[in-house]
């Protein structure tokens, strides 16, 4: 075993001399996992390779073998233009000794660093840094400084926690203030040891710095950003005015700042001016910022706040609105909807919408009249199925389904078999998708089996709801049993009388077929 071990270390060796850059590569990258000390010394060699690939190679399997015999040379190559060469280095030498910071090899290495802090390459700045505070050598602190203003985030980080590792008192030099605009920039960094790290150097290079110019710039561009409809950028405003040390000025960024903070019980003594703005932004498209305010009204718990989300239910633009607000009520008062003001106010005024040549109207208030779930409006609406009025009749229809009673199920059925309207075929078949039940489940499983028109859209339709698979189709070629849901995904058949064969025509009535995955013969479903 030796013996092979030694042939194969001297074939790799004779490789790290080829002309060929991949050749020696290779080898450099095989002679690490050898593990063999002999190939300790060729690997330093070949830490001085023209190739940056092979020098890398070369740094990484010295990492491997944890020869201390190597760190003089790989800390040489600390300061090599190659990022990667550089990257390899230091998670070579933290391999083998924790100490070479320590090292003379090390020392002698700062001033290439240094000189590597102004390279234009950012990630050969930013290993230069990190490289730089592994050290701790208080001669960086001067360029460590000039690399705060650079325009890469990832070099200031650097650059800022090197200073903090090489001179802790490092705020108190005379060019320390020169860094106080970049420090202030570094707050909007998205990484929070990083904004804090910034923000305990500034308190430190001067305790007033929230009065600079740049400082001031800053806020007012939170302070902007605040009204902002996306809630993630609202929650970074606040976070970069916290950090600025700023508090709301006027009533309306009070309202604006708490809200975002989530501070229920101090919007709560602002009382109704807050819960107007609340309001408001929950008119705002941003979901998740709807479903906090929602919570927060909730928490607030007022009179004012219940009013204010009875109002959102009545006159809400958007179905996830109204059913936010539903929720918070049901947080406030379990009872809500059967109080006087539902009962005898809001279900007669949205009955009474359901008129209105205003769809969108028709649709919130159908929305909401599910929400309240009332089922002693059912009648009201069942009647309103014979009206003239097809509106009005389309809007009966859509309540039925939002209140999800069981009722409608065969006055439904019936209209759907006694209109030609295909407005009104659409809006029961999603009526009764809506309900959900096993016997409104049937009527849409019927329709997709007849092979009707409006197959295709009750199947779609039951495919969104509750999974249907009491029934099955046995193919009686192969006699495997198929669920119906997974028989009408295949394709999909009606028999062509006239030519006597089958044809892809699931839009024609008659009988439906589907192609069986397994034998590929033409099933018919009766």
């Amino acid at each position: 075993m030796g013996l092979l071990k030694s042939l194969k270390t001297r074939r790799k060796l004779a490789s790290l001399n080829s002309e060929d850059s991949q050749a020696r590569r290779k080898a450099a990258e095989r002679l690490g996992a050898l593990g063999d000390p002999t190939c300790v010394a060729p690997l330093m060699d070949s830490l001085l390779d023209r190739d940056a690939g092979v020098r890398g190679a070369a740094a990484e399997a010295l990492g491997k073998l944890k020869d201390v015999r190597a760190v003089t040379s790989l800390v040489c190559r600390l300061a090599d233009w190659s990022s990667n060469v550089r990257e390899q280095a230091l998670l070579a030498l933290n391999s083998i000794d924790q100490t070479w910071p320590s090292s003379d090899a090390a020392r002698n290495a700062v001033p290439n660093l240094m000189a590597a802090l102004e390279d234009s390459d950012p990630e050969i700045k930013r290993l230069s840094a990190i490289i730089l505070g592994k050290i701790g050598d208080r001669r960086s602190t001067g360029p460590l400084l000039t690399c705060l203003n650079s325009d890469i985030t990832s070099v200031r980080n650097a650059a800022l926690q090197a200073l903090n590792q090489s001179d802790p008192n490092w705020q108190k030099g005379s060019d320390a203030q020169e860094s106080i605009h970049a420090l202030i920039i570094s707050l909007t960094n998205a990484n929070s040891s990083s904004r804090e790290a910034a923000l305990r150097s500034l308190h430190a290079i001067d305790p007033a710095w929230q009065k600079s110019e740049t400082a001031l710039k800053l806020t007012d561009a939170c302070i902007q950003m605040l009204s902002g409809k996306e809630a993630s950028t609202r929650s970074e405003a606040v976070q970069l005015l916290e950090n600025l040390q700023w508090k709301p000025q006027t009533p309306e960024e009070q309202v604006i700042y708490l809200t975002e903070k989530g501070d229920w019980e101090q919007l709560t003594q602002l009382g109704k001016p807050a819960i107007d703005y609340m309001v408001d932004l929950m008119g705002l498209g941003d979901k998740q910022t709807q479903r906090m305010l929602a919570s927060g009204l909730a928490a607030v718990g007022s009179p004012e706040a219940k009013q204010a989300l009875l109002k959102m239910l009545l006159q809400g633009k958007s179905y996830s609105r109204q059913r936010l607000s539903c929720d918070a009520l049901d947080q406030i008062d379990t009872g809500w909807r059967k109080s006087h003001q539902v009962r005898d106010e809001m279900i007669p005024t949205l009955l009474l919408n359901l008129r209105s040549e205003d769809e969108s109207l028709v649709q919130q208030s159908a929305s909401a009249l599910g929400l309240i779930a009332d089922r002693g409006v059912t009648p009201t609406l069942l009647e309103g199925l014979a009206d003239k009025n097809w509106g009005y009749v389309q809007g009966c229809i859509q309540t039925l389904g939002y209140l999800r009673d069981d009722e409608a199920v065969q006055p439904l059925n019936e209209m759907l078999t006694s209109t030609g309207a295909s407005i009104l075929i659409y809006t029961i078949l999603n009526a009764l998708g809506n309900i959900g039940s096993p016997p409104a489940q049937q009527v849409l499983l019927d329709i997709v089996k007849s092979g009707s028109t409006y197959c295709k859209d009750a199947r779609d339709i039951l495919n969104r709801g509750k999974p249907y698979e009491q029934e099955h189709v046995l193919c009686p070629v192969c006699q495997t049993y198929l669920g119906i849901r997974e028989a009408l995904v295949s394709e999909r058949y009606v028999k062509n009388e006239e030519s006597g064969g089958d044809a892809y025509l699931p839009g024609l009535a008659g009988d439906l077929w589907y192609k069986c995955p397994g034998c590929e013969d033409q099933v018919l479903i009766n």
